[in-house]
């Protein structure tokens, strides 16, 4: 049972779920996610995750109810539409994620401040020579190693891992996969693992081993 599964059948459902109206439904879902955060530990960040996760669906329910009160059948926005919501939501969860891995909201600010380019932009070396010229609108070159290496190919390899992230996004849940799918997505994700796993250099610990 994943914990996503276990929040939904222990904590959810036994709080009424969508069966007491909508008002009690967002406080369902707010309680439950704050739960899920301490669950990973007793620290302001991971409350603060659980807090936005559980804002975020609220906001997502809210939203989808809005529509129907005012006739927006579902699935009528169209693929812009569509477009537009996957990225909200990949930005969304990337940013609530950087609350689950700092160490202290002060911390997590700075990474913020970083991801959003308030600390400068910097362009690797590697790609300002695939691109003439684009290295006259920004200030330093960086040193980031890349996957194959630190090699031209690794640009490549690193494109396509992001064009990855991108379709995972898009994709339905694995459980909702045809097994054509399923395989695709496994074969895919083996792949990019294994080039994590033999070319990083920079090895950390796993992530949930502090669980």
């Amino acid at each position: 049972m994943t914990l996503s599964r276990f929040l939904r059948d222990y904590l959810y459902y036994p709080l009424g779920g969508n069966r007491k109206g909508q008002p009690r439904r967002y406080v369902n879902l707010m309680i439950t996610m704050l739960l899920g955060g301490l669950w990973h530990g007793a620290g302001w960040t991971f409350v603060a995750w659980g807090f936005m996760h559980g804002l975020f669906l609220v906001i997502n329910h809210a939203w989808h109810g809005l529509r129907r009160l005012f006739g927006s059948k579902p699935g009528s926005l169209g693929l812009p539409g569509r477009g537009v919501a996957w990225l909200v939501t990949f930005l969304s969860v990337v940013v609530s994620w950087v609350m689950f891995r700092a160490e202290s909201f002060e911390g997590a600010i700075n990474i913020l401040q970083g991801m959003a380019g308030m600390n400068g932009f910097i362009l690797h070396a590697q790609v300002a020579a695939i691109i003439p010229g684009l290295g006259r609108f920004v200030e330093t070159a960086g040193t980031m190693p890349l996957l194959g290496g630190g090699t031209i190919m690794g640009v490549f390899e690193m494109a396509g891992m992001f064009l990855l992230l991108f379709v995972l996004v898009a994709m339905p849940a694995s459980h909702e996969m045809k097994p054509r799918l399923q395989l695709m997505a496994i074969v895919g994700s083996f792949y990019f693992t294994m080039q994590a796993v033999l070319f990083s250099r920079a090895p950390s610990e796993f992530l949930y081993f502090q669980f």
